[in-house]
């Protein structure tokens, strides 16, 4: 090869390293939806152009193909099943609403590695939709489950036993014993 050639190949290489910089600094998801299975490309197209039914039916597909290949439980699964549960909320299904979150929840437990704020976020959603259908207790349940994820579950509450403010002085005492 000459010397010529090398540096021809050269120069196309790195004038192509930097249109594909410039490309992404422009347009940062430009290269995103080449890596994207064409369930999730129309998924997108179908959440854009707000056709909830036509996404849940695509999410629905998703889901399915996760259960087939046994990877219902992973995080993945549970995100789907939210992002399923905003879409019913957005239709105006809440019954739809809280069983996708009740499914989504139930992965999260399976699951030995969590994210305390998911959990946390799940179980205000619930408490939200309890309380719109006038369930208090449940409503209040469920958000003291959420605040306590926040506050960084140390441990279980007992819910027939304990209130929140009781496992929350019970946690600081704990605290204060360690540190002493």
């Amino acid at each position: 090869m000459t010397s010529f050639k090398s540096n021809v190949i050269f120069y196309s290489v790195i004038s192509i390293i930097i249109c594909t910089l410039i490309i992404n600094f422009f347009y940062p998801y430009f290269f995103e939806d080449f890596s994207k299975s064409k369930e999730e490309l129309v998924l997108k197209e179908a959440l854009n152009n707000k056709e909830y039914t036509q996404a849940l039916v695509i999410y629905q597909q998703l889901v399915e193909e996760r259960v087939s290949d046994e990877k219902e439980s992973s995080i993945e699964t549970a995100s789907m099943y939210e992002d399923m549960a905003n879409l019913y909320f957005a239709l105006g299904n809440r019954g739809e609403e809280k069983n996708y979150y009740l499914k989504s929840l139930n992965i999260k437990e399976k699951l030995t590695k969590n994210e305390m704020f998911g959990f946390a976020k799940t179980y205000y959603k619930l408490g939200l939709i309890a309380e719109d259908e006038g369930q208090y207790d449940q409503a209040q349940r469920y958000y003291e489950q959420s605040l306590f994820k926040r506050l960084g579950g140390a441990k279980r509450i007992d819910e027939q036993s304990e209130g929140m403010i009781t496992g929350m002085h019970q946690t600081r005492l704990s605290y204060i014993r360690l540190n002493s």
